[in-house]
């Protein structure tokens, strides 16, 4: 697993590159006030879920902004069972990178 947030607040991730993990990229929980901008996602298929940006239960107001790169599952996703409050995030700019074959080509991954 990459990095794990649990009852974070105030927080502004950057800049950086997350990868290659064994699991998530970054997954956070009950957290508060938290950006991910620019970030790099550098998964190699060498396990199965490889998530991106996962945001769980118990989170209010996280905005994504400025996600690339490569993950073996989801870019980014949101913990979708019924949680109380709801989950409040936004996600813009958000752009899965293909990925090279055995064969040296590209070819393009869904989110």
């Amino acid at each position: 697993m990459g990095l794990f947030f649990v009852n974070a607040r105030n927080c502004l991730i950057q800049g950086v590159q997350i990868g290659p993990t064994a699991a998530f990229s970054a997954i956070q929980q009950a957290c508060v006030n938290m950006t991910w901008r620019d970030i790099h996602l550098a998964q190699n298929d060498c396990h199965t879920n490889q998530d991106g940006i996962d945001v769980g239960p118990g989170c209010r107001n996280i905005v994504i902004d400025g996600i690339t790169g490569h993950t073996g599952d989801d870019l980014c996703s949101v913990y979708a069972q019924n949680t109380s409050p709801p989950i409040h995030a936004y996600a813009r700019r958000c752009r899965t990178l293909p990925t090279a074959t055995s064969s040296g080509s590209t070819s393009p991954t869904s989110t």
